[in-house]
């Protein structure tokens, strides 16, 4: 009877339950239904498709058809990429309160936007207005989408460039522009890209400082010129790229409205040059650069009063050991020249004919670094070999390996460390003595990866476990090598040079044996650090000497003060 009672109970628990849950979803329904009814969103554009960098409308209504007050109410309109306000900033999105929204009343809102070339014609605008309705404190929202298609800009650009061109040699490049739309085109500018190996030798008009051509207000069926001359510094058998851009100016900011590439072919020259060096991945300091040259006539006529010249730049030659033979120098330009009366062979060259050449210069020394941008070094030499009616180009560039920083030193006396050193001072035969050894490393010019620091422990002394570094990775022994080890891992170019060491610190125990006495007590071999240089890929070392008793680093301990007694 009681278990009947416990079920009929249970049974009417459960209906209360699944009831609640059945009225509260009913009146999420009811609730969601009316916070909907009457309430009418839209976004709209003027014309289906829109013209690239030129503003229009879109347009937010708002339409309360509903017996509600619609109150807060808020629009706000999402770009779609390839897509800007047209009052210039970089916003992907915008707001407007439009405050509160009566029955039967419509509110509209607009937006200005511009629209960017991209590789899809189609834009798709997302629109939200939030809103709270009556009484209720709850706060709604509903969405629309404007859909527009991209028309071309309404500028136009006929280039007349050629197709093919010799290298070095000058040529003519063409850009007529026209305005084809019914209106003046405000805010444009035209931006002339092209490579490194292109130089410009003249610009009719002249651009301005910033190297863009101001057409802003181009009228109606308004056209203009520009006329560019110019020689690509690039070997034979080659193709580079340059373009004309129209580039809207809005409140400071830049955005591209249209684009014109000009492919251009560089042919093969009749004279061709080509240059190399001994070493293909990399120099390090101090190496000495071999670079050979070989030049050909590859036509079928002679060249005659030929020069060859090697412009150096990179700040890591070392000019003063530049060694070549048959040439002139110039410290200024920085470049070498063989001319007929230095090589009489290029006096006239006959067909299928050349030669070779060389010359050597040292890498520097050192780096000279100042900033921290100073990194990551190369070197390069540009070779031209030119006659009459024709030029041959040809170029190396290698990259500088960096360098490692070590310094080995120890203490006795070492409170900034607050690691505190026992045992006697001077050392004394077969007692042990606590002494602080310090690491610091910098890498010069590069950054570098897997960096390691090792050393052996000297005889007699012990490794106590006392440990630490400014970077969190802390020294440790390697019991199979009798080695301390520092595994930095990662460091950036210049650490430690433009900034703090970074340093390690270990504590060691040293017990003096009987014939030490008199003299001072090696502690740590000598120090060595590699790392792979991140720039070049070669492997870089360094090392530091051996640390002794003499504890040269430490300003508390005189000359002789180090050396073991009895």
């Amino acid at each position: 009877m009681k278990q009947s009672k416990y079920n009929h109970a249970l049974k009417w628990s459960l209906l209360g339950l699944g009831g609640a849950l059945f009225l509260f979803m009913a009146g999420s329904y009811f609730f969601g239904r009316i916070s909907e009814a009457g309430i009418i969103f839209d976004a709209s554009t003027d014309s289906s498709s829109e013209t690239i960098g030129l503003p229009f409308d879109i347009h937010l209504i708002a339409n309360n058809d509903s017996d509600n007050l619609l109150k807060d109410v808020t629009v706000s309109l999402l770009l779609p990429d390839g897509a800007i306000f047209a009052s210039g900033d970089d916003q992907k999105i915008n707001s407007m309160d439009i405050g509160d929204i009566r029955p039967g009343e419509i509110k509209e809102e607009t937006f200005s936007v511009i629209i960017l070339p991209m590789d899809s014609p189609v834009r798709v605008f997302s629109a939200t207005m939030q809103y709270a309705l009556g009484k209720l404190t709850a706060t709604f929202e509903k969405k629309a989408a404007a859909q527009v298609t991209a028309d071309d800009f309404p500028l136009t650009f006929d280039v007349v460039a050629p197709e093919s061109v010799s290298p070095g040699q000058e040529f003519e490049i063409r850009v007529k522009y026209k305005n084809i739309f019914g209106k003046i085109l405000p805010g444009l500018r035209i931006a002339f890209d092209h490579p490194e190996i292109f130089k410009l030798t003249s610009a009719v008009p002249k651009p301005d400082e910033d190297g863009h051509w101001n057409i802003d207000g181009l009228s109606a069926g308004e056209e203009g010129e520009i006329n560019l001359k110019g020689s690509a510094n690039l070997q034979g058998d080659s193709n580079f790229e340059v373009a004309f851009r129209a580039v809207l100016n809005l409140d400071g900011f830049n955005y591209d409205v249209l684009k014109r590439p000009v492919p251009i072919k560089v042919e093969p020259s009749p004279l061709s040059i080509n240059i190399s060096s001994d070493q293909s991945a990399a120099y390090r300091l101090g190496d000495t650069m071999r670079y050979s040259l070989n030049y050909r006539n590859n036509s079928d006529e002679a060249y005659g009063n030929a020069a060859i010249k090697v412009k150096l730049s990179g700040e890591m030659h070392d000019l003063s050991s530049l060694s070549v033979a048959n040439a002139t120098f110039s410290s200024v330009t920085r470049t070498i020249t063989w001319s007929p009366n230095k090589l009489p062979e290029l006096t006239s060259i006959p067909p299928g004919a050349g030669g070779n050449l060389e010359f050597s210069v040292n890498v520097k020394k050192t780096f000279s670094i100042r900033r921290i941008n100073d990194r990551n070094f190369t070197v390069k030499a540009d070779a031209r070999i030119e006659s009459i009616n024709a030029v041959g180009l040809s170029s190396v560039e290698l990259k500088i390996a960096g360098a490692l920083l070590v310094e080995s030193a120890g203490y006795f006396r070492d409170a900034a460390s607050l690691i505190l050193n026992d045992g006697p001072w001077p050392p004394k035969v077969g007692m042990p003595t606590d002494l602080a050894i310090h690491w610091r490393i910098g890498s010069y010019s590069t950054d570098v990866s897997n960096l390691e620091v090792r050393a052996r422990l000297a005889d007699g002394v012990a490794f106590t476990g006392k440990t630490k570094s400014s970077n969190g990775v802390l020294p440790e022994i390697d019991t199979a090598t009798g080695e301390v080890v520092w595994k930095v891992g990662k460091l950036l170019a210049n650490a430690g040079i433009l900034s703090d060491k970074p340093e390690a610190i270990f504590q060691v125990r040293a017990t003096p044996a009987d014939g030490m006495a008199g003299n001072y007590m090696k502690l740590l071999e000598m120090t060595s650090v590699k790392a792979t240089d991140d720039f070049s890929g070669l492997e870089l070392t360094s090392s530091a000497e051996p640390v002794t008793t003499r504890l040269e680093s430490d300003t508390t301990v005189k000359e002789n003060e180090g050396m073991v007694t009895r």
